[in-house]
């Protein structure tokens, strides 16, 4: 099954594409799909490394700008994405009173970290070393219980 950058855009409702927009949505738009991909709801392969907010896909940013420029690729999407997207969703409502944009930075720094070091406590370090605003042990657990809920099923 295959999906749109369009359609991803309005069924997630985390980021929005258009010209002219900032670096809040480009990072949303990094993230929502690094989370997406790590929940086994994309079939996408999307290569990420660590960049100046968590993980960053050079060849995602390029289909990102592409899209701007009127080219609506399809995605493969995992049969149950709709039903795997109530998951997301729920993720997002753990936030608390966190932005919608750092949460996803958060939530997606922590998947990465998990998949690099496969240790919470690791994970923790490597995030604060880096994101030196993600500090808090209890931002951290929130995050990480939002994440381990988010995957629980994958």
């Amino acid at each position: 099954m295959d999906m749109r950058f369009s359609a991803l855009q309005k069924a997630v409702g985390t980021f929005s594409l258009s010209k002219g927009n900032g670096l809040e949505d480009r990072i949303r738009f990094q993230k929502t799909v690094f989370i997406l991909q790590e929940m086994g709801m994309l079939r996408t392969r999307y290569a990420f490394e660590w960049y100046v907010f968590g993980p960053y896909s050079p060849a995602l940013a390029k289909a990102g700008f592409e899209f701007l420029e009127g080219k609506d690729a399809p995605l493969p999407v995992a049969s149950d994405f709709k039903q795997r997207l109530e998951r997301f969703h729920s993720m997002l409502a753990m936030r608390r009173r966190m932005d919608e944009a750092r949460w996803l930075e958060l939530i997606a720094c922590l998947a990465y970290q998990r998949r690099e070091t496969k240790t919470k406590g690791e994970s923790f370090t490597n995030v604060r070393e880096h994101q030196v605003y993600f500090q808090d042990q209890e931002v951290l657990e929130a995050g990480w219980d939002a994440l381990e809920r988010a995957l629980a099923a994958v």
